[in-house]
C-alpha cells in the first residue's frame, strides 16, 4: 500500500531521522552547548510553544489555501527557520523566539499531514495507515536516536552541535521530497472553504476525545522530553543513556505498532484508552522505583518504563487520530485536525517546564503525570458505547 508513494515515505524517513537524532538531547543542547540555565530553557520553550497555539486558524487557512501537500512543505520550511534560530540562541528571549517559530511549523504540519495521508490512501482503513506511518517514523527516529547515543558516548558535549546540524539539514531536505509527491490524486477529504477551527470546541464527542488524548500524551512525551534531563541532571547518568532509552522505545514501536493497531482498532475508544492508561501507570511506577532502588537497576527500570509507555502510545495514538477524522463532519477535516493537534502539543508545550521541575522534584512530577493519566481514562468514559472504529477516508 505504501510503496506507491516513495517520495512521501522517503521525505518522512529523512525528516524523522534528523528529529530522532536531536529530540532526546534538544533541551541538553540549550543547557550544555548554549549555556542557558535549565529553568530558563524550560520556561522559554513552554511559553514559545503556547504562543504558537494562537496560529491554529492560520494553520487551517494554509491547508485550505495551498492544499495538504504544499502545506507540509511549508511547515518544513518554517521548522528549518526555527532550527536556525535555535543555533543562534543566547538566552531566554532568543530561545522563546526560536521555539515559537519552530512550533508554528509543527502547527501547520500537524494540521496538514493527516489530510495528506487520507488523500494518498483514500480506499484504506485510515487507522491502519496511521499505524504503518507510525511504525516507519519510529524506525527512523529510533535509528537517529541510536546514532545520537553513539555520538554522545564518543564525542561528549560536542555531539549535541553535530546532532543539531543533522536535524536542520534533514528538515530542509524533506521540503524537496514532499514537493516531489504527486498532487493529482486527491481521493480523500476535500475541506470546506470556511474557517471554523474554534467551532470544533463545541463538539462534545470531539472534545471528549481531545481531552483524553491530551492527558495521555503527557506520559507519551516522557521518554523524549522529561527523562533526558532527569537522567543527566538528577540521576547523574551519562547523556548517552538518555539517547539509548529513546532508541529502545522507538525500536519497540517499529516492531509492534502495526500488529497492535490491527488488533485494537476495532475496539471501542474507551477500551483503547483503558489499556493505554494501565500501561502508562505501570511505566510511572517503574520511573518512581529509580528514585528508591540501587543505582544498578536504574537503566533497566528506565528502559522498562519506556517500553510500557510505548505500549500505551501504540494502542491509543494512531487510533486517536483516526477517531478524530471519523468524528469530523464531511468537508471539515482541516478544522478538526487543526484543533486535534492540541492533544499532542499542549503536553509538548508544558513538558520542558515539567522537565526542569523534575530535576529538583522528580516524584512530584511523576505523581502529576499519574493524575493526568487517571483524568484521561475518566474523560474517555462517554465513549464507552461509541461504535467500534471502522474508518475509510474515501
Amino acid at each position: 500500500m505504501l510503496r506507491d508513494d516513495k517520495a512521501l515515505i522517503l521525505g518522512l524517513i529523512v525528516d524523522t531521522f534528523g528529529t530522532g537524532a536531536f529530540a532526546a538531547s534538544s533541551l541538553i543542547f540549550f543547557v550544555a552547548v548554549r549555556g542557558v540555565d535549565v529553568s530558563e530553557v524550560g520556561l522559554a520553550v513552554t511559553v514559545g510553544t503556547i504562543l504558537s497555539f494562537s496560529t491554529l486558524p492560520l494553520a487551517e487557512r494554509v491547508v485550505l489555501a495551498i492544499g495538504a501537500r504544499n502545506a507540509v512543505a511549508v511547515a518544513s520550511a518554517v521548522s528549518t527557520a526555527g532550527l536556525i534560530l535555535c543555533g543562534l540562541t543566547v538566552g531566554f528571549w532568543s530561545i522563546l523566539a526560536a521555539s515559537f517559530v519552530l512550533t508554528v511549523g509543527d502547527r501547520v504540519h500537524s494540521a496538514a499531514w493527516p489530510i495528506l495521508a487520507s488523500q494518498r490512501f483514500p480506499d484504506s482503513d485510515i487507522a491502519v495507515v496511521f499505524g504503518k506511518f507510525t511504525a516507519i517514523k519510529s524506525a527512523t527516529m529510533g535509528t537517529g536516536a541510536t546514532l545520537a547515543a553513539v555520538a554522545a558516548y564518543q564525542l561528549g558535549v560536542g555531539a549535541y552541535t553535530l546532532l543539531f546540524v543533522v536535524n536542520m539539514v534533514t528538515t530542509a531536505a524533506s521540503i524537496l521530497l514532499t514537493l516531489a509527491v504527486p498532487s493529482g490524486r486527491d481521493g480523500g477529504e476535500r475541506p470546506s472553504r470556511r474557517l471554523q477551527v474554534w467551532r470544533t470546541l463545541a463538539d462534545t464527542r470531539f472534545m471528549t476525545l481531545l481531552i483524553s488524548q491530551a492527558c495521555l500524551s503527557f506520559v507519551w512525551l516522557a521518554p523524549t522530553t522529561l527523562l533526558p534531563l532527569l537522567i543527566v541532571e538528577h540521576l547523574g547518568l551519562p547523556a548517552g543513556v538518555a539517547a539509548l532509552v529513546v532508541a529502545v522505545r522507538y525500536a519497540m514501536i517499529f516492531l509492534l505498532q502495526v500488529p497492535i493497531v490491527n488488533a485494537v482498532h476495532g475496539r471501542s475508544r474507551w477500551w483503547q484508552t483503558a489499556v493505554s492508561s494501565g500501561a502508562s501507570l505501570l511505566a510511572l511506577v517503574a520511573y518512581l522505583l529509580t528514585l528508591v532502588l540501587a543505582h544498578d537497576s536504574w537503566v533497566m527500570l528506565l528502559i522498562l518504563g519506556g517500553c510500557l509507555v510505548s505500549l500505551g502510545e501504540m494502542v491509543a495514538r494512531p487510533t486517536g487520530t483516526a477517531w478524530a477524522l471519523r468524528i469530523a463532519p464531511s468537508g471539515e477535516a482541516s478544522s478538526y485536525m487543526s484543533t486535534f493537534q492540541l492533544a499532542s502539543f499542549t503536553p509538548y508545550a508544558l513538558a520542558p517546564t515539567l522537565a526542569a521541575l523534575a530535576v529538583a522534584h522528580p516524584a512530584v512530577v511523576i505523581s502529576i503525570l499519574g493524575a493526568l493519566v487517571a483524568v484521561g481514562a475518566v474523560a474517555s468514559s462517554p465513549l464507552i458505547r461509541q461504535a467500534p472504529l471502522e474508518v475509510s477516508a474515501g
